[in-house]
């Protein structure tokens, strides 16, 4: 046998961009474009199933669809009156409103095509950043295309389509990395203001979580990187002889100020991207998370060590896209950490290089403490880590961190093949024909987990939707059982991974939470209720299901206070639901069957109830009766004493009151996201009923004198009003988002007049 070369420690060299890098990454996009080949003619559009409902069109579509209305108007979608009888839906954060990419494709294409195009730029995107670190720390070109290709096409990414503003979030990641590179390689602080900048971006994506995570991993890498450049430098100051005090005191203060340079990574991301946090923040002290989650809660769904046979065979425990996944309390999507058997069997070979190469141990390190935490409850790291890192309690599903465990053998794999090729001699054809077999493997894997659907007939407007647009009133509908008839479809369609998708097209007549934004059909709740609703709108919703409907068969979210039997239509119709949509019957006896379908026994028919005890959008009442406690203020909704028509409840004492408003007059004369306007005559004093959800940041005027809005009916608005005419204004005025904007505007400023001065100092020199 020959002699082995030796390998060395990998020092970062001057990263040359070069013509074959240029190809590699036309290859890249061509690859995706070949991929997503439907959404990129517009030939289709994802409806990616999920465990009860459609993540991707019950929430994502929807809120991009208003963005892209709101855009197109030049307006900021702060409030759509859309779902939850009213909701702050920029706060909520998944939006994406400011995300750039959302920014400019929503602005200027149609909907479903911008919605198309920011999948696929995506995942460009995250095979470009992930090929440009992977070159900057030295690894051969074959080797960074097979680290992009195993990254961005892994089993994380693929099957989280579904959630895609975890991409969007997901995939700045590696650039982060990369720029975090080039600080340590050129020591100026204009990579810390770009990584700042990209970590805002982050939070604009929308998905906090990752954000969150990313925070943590940054954090590690940066720590590595300040170790890893000590340890050289101090290589140096050892053979020059320093004493020993000196090296202590000078790594204490090289320490300290590459630390601080991490800190204004976050401190930029988190300024810039103040125009959303600051509104989320206020949504989250109403939300359903402000207390955070139990630990239980956290770990629901986990990822079990047998489940670690899916990096190998991702589809032993079957395939949820066929019907086949068999395994219970966990998910198909959540546990895919897939990445290729080739990028694993090259993984496992980096480790040739553990001793000689840092970025080896590194992500041989983060591989391990990923795979950890991904465990949740299986390992105590999860639990030491929920414990005791600040932040970690308001998120659910560590399987996340498998992103981790995707970006950690992506890498090392890279390494392995350049590991191979520095010990082996082997044909150059035999590398590039390991990434074809890789590209097939992964296509194969995934080409058919996410369904796409013609966009003319998933969009055309179900009978259902055209029987309720007759209707000119001021009505709010309600969609109940969704869930179970999801679970239908999807059973008797054996999946969605199949040609046929019929029964999914013929579901949309139900008008599942938050699909009704797309025919400006407005609901009085949304999707998902538990996970981003508003804490109250959690609590009635779960009040009404589990109470009256007991749908699901498993009445266990357990509610803060314990009430009566509600009376179901009554406070419906108090919340101005006019017509619910189901595919169960409802035997109540103030619901009337108004419309049906008709899918030929293939399925149950679509029923549209009539509510008899609907009432108006904005009415007036005589007086106001006082109630203090959420149990007790549904108990008094539910009991057959209380009159909505003669009286409102509030939660504040008040001394006002009228004696017979029965023959006042009220009128909406302007309804729009931000602003109601109402004309009224009373012919005595009196409160004006507004049916829309109470929140921070409305403020009411009448006759232009600004007025106390209370909290009425549990989860409305009411003010008081003197007999006589008046005209009552209520504007959405958010403070929040004024001080959040002013933040990252003068942040993204200040930023780009830095950087722009320090670019052209550089040029002039």
């Amino acid at each position: 046998m020959g002699k082995r070369k030796k390998i060395k420690e990998i020092k970062i060299e001057e990263f040359r961009f070069s013509r074959t890098d240029l190809f590699i990454i036309v290859g890249l996009l061509v690859l995706v474009l070949i991929y997503f080949f439907k959404l990129a003619i517009s030939k289709g559009i994802f409806i990616t199933g999920d465990l009860t409902l459609s993540d991707l069109m019950s929430q994502y579509y929807p809120f991009r669809h208003l963005l892209g209305e709101s855009l197109k108007n030049l307006q900021i979608p702060l409030w759509t009156q859309y779902i939850f009888g009213g909701y702050p839906i920029l706060a909520q954060g998944e939006m994406g409103a400011f995300y750039p990419l959302n920014l400019i494709l929503f602005s200027l294409l149609p909907d479903f095509v911008a919605f198309n195009f920011s999948v696929i730029l995506n995942f460009f995107l995250g095979t470009l950043f992930l090929f440009l670190y992977a070159r900057v720390i030295n690894l051969s070109k074959s080797a960074s295309l097979l680290s992009a290709v195993a990254f961005s096409f892994s089993g994380f990414f693929i099957t989280q389509i579904r959630h895609i503003n975890m991409i969007n979030t997901a995939i700045w990641i590696p650039l982060l990395f990369f720029l975090i590179e080039y600080y340590f390689k050129k020591k100026n602080i204009i990579y810390i203001l770009l990584a700042g900048m990209v970590f805002g971006i982050q939070i604009l994506a929308g998905h906090f979580q990752i954000a969150y995570y990313s925070v943590l991993g940054t954090s590690l890498y940066f720590l590595f990187k300040i170790g890893q450049n000590y340890l050289l430098s101090l290589e140096k100051k050892t053979k020059s002889r320093l004493p020993l005090i000196q090296i202590s005191k000078t790594f204490s203060i090289f320490f300290t100020k590459k630390l601080a340079c991490l800190v204004l990574i976050f401190v930029i991301g988190g300024a810039l991207a103040g125009i959303q946090l600051l509104p989320t923040y206020e949504f989250m002290k109403q939300g359903t998370r402000s207390q955070g989650l139990s630990f239980d809660e956290a770990v629901g769904w986990g990822y079990q060590p047998k489940h670690l046979i899916t990096f190998v065979l991702p589809y032993f425990y079957g395939d949820y896209a066929k019907g086949t996944f068999n395994e219970e309390n966990t998910l198909f999507w959540e546990n895919c950490g897939y990445v290729g058997i080739i990028p694993l069997i090259l993984a496992l070979l980096s480790s040739g290089l553990l001793k000689t190469n840092g970025y080896v141990r590194f992500f041989a390190f983060f591989l391990v403490l990923s795979i950890a935490l991904t465990m949740g409850k299986y390992t105590p790291i999860f639990k030491i880590f929920w414990e005791f890192i600040p932040g970690a309690q308001y998120f659910r599903f560590p399987n996340r961190f498998l992103l981790f465990v995707a970006l950690s053998l992506s890498v090392l794999a890279g390494f392995g093949m350049d590991y191979i090729k520095n010990r082996i001699k082997i044909p150059s054809f035999c590398f590039q024909g390991s990434i074809l077999i890789l590209i097939i493997d992964l296509f194969v894997f995934g080409i058919g987990h996410n369904p796409a659907v013609d966009p003319k007939v998933w969009f055309s407007p179900p009978e259902t939707v055209k029987f309720l647009a007759q209707d000119k009133d001021f009505f709010r509908i309600c969609s109940f059982g969704n869930n179970e008839s999801w679970r239908m479809v999807y059973s008797k369609s054996s999946g969605w991974k199949g040609n046929d998708l019929d029964l999914y097209i013929k579901h949309r007549g139900v008008l599942q939470e938050n699909f009704n934004m797309i025919y400006h059909l407005e609901s009085f709740f949304g999707y998902p209720p538990k996970s981003f609703g508003l804490q109250r709108c959690s609590n009635l919703y779960y009040f009404l299901l589990y109470q009256k409907m007991k749908l699901y068969g498993r009445p266990n979210e357990p509610l803060p206070f314990t009430v009566p039997e509600p009376a179901f239509s009554k406070i419906l119709g108090i919340m101005n639901v006019k017509y619910i949509l189901s595919f169960w019957e409802m035997n109540d006896p103030n619901l009337e069957v108004v419309m049906k379908t008709d899918f030929k026994k293939v399925i149950p028919d679509i029923k549209v109830y009539q509510n008899k005890m609907f009432l108006p959008r904005v009415y007036v009442v005589p007086k106001a009766k006082i109630v203090k406690g959420e149990g007790e203020i549904l108990g008094e909704l539910s009991n057959p004493g209380f009159d909505p028509r003669k009286e409102v409840i509030i939660e504040e004492e008040i001394d006002f009151r009228g004696v017979d408003t029965a023959n006042s007059a009220v009128k909406i004369t302007k309804y729009s996201p931000l602003e109601v306007i109402i004309e009224a005559k009373l012919t005595d004093d009196g409160f004006l009923v507004l049916g829309d959800t109470y929140y921070p940041g409305w403020e009411a005027f009448v006759d232009d004198k600004l007025t106390k809005i209370y909290q009425a009916n549990y989860l409305q608005r009411a003010i008081p009003i003197k007999e006589g005419r008046h005209k009552i204004r209520f504007i959405y005025n958010p403070i929040s988002f004024k001080i959040g904007a002013i933040i990252s505007i003068l942040t993204l400023l200040l930023t780009v007049i830095y950087l722009w001065r320090r670019l052209t100092q550089g040029i002039h020199r």
